[in-house]
């Protein structure tokens, strides 16, 4: 969804995939598209799959940061390991 915000724009996603299909690429190609047309955007997607390589292993968050038209990966330092920080 595209809102505003105090005259700002802000792109906002979220979803919940049971496998990674279609709507994951689109994802991806939208967040490309938004580095090399507005390069001044950031934000961050978090992502955590249990098909996702090492690392960080389907026991963690993957973080996706979006700065100076630029997608960087990190490892999530807040909510990973899940097990303990989120789930028993």
């Amino acid at each position: 969804a595209l809102k505003t915000h105090n005259g700002e724009f802000f792109v906002i996603a979220n979803g919940l995939m049971n496998r990674r299909r279609d709507e994951a690429d689109e994802l991806d190609e939208l967040l490309h598209h938004i580095c090399a047309r507005f390069p001044g955007s950031w934000g961050l997607l978090y992502e955590r799959s249990p098909e996702m390589e090492t690392p960080p292993g389907q026991g963690a968050f993957r973080v996706r940061v979006m700065a100076r038209g630029q997608i960087h990966l990190r490892l999530d330092p807040f909510l990973s390991p899940v097990q303990p920080v989120i789930e028993d």
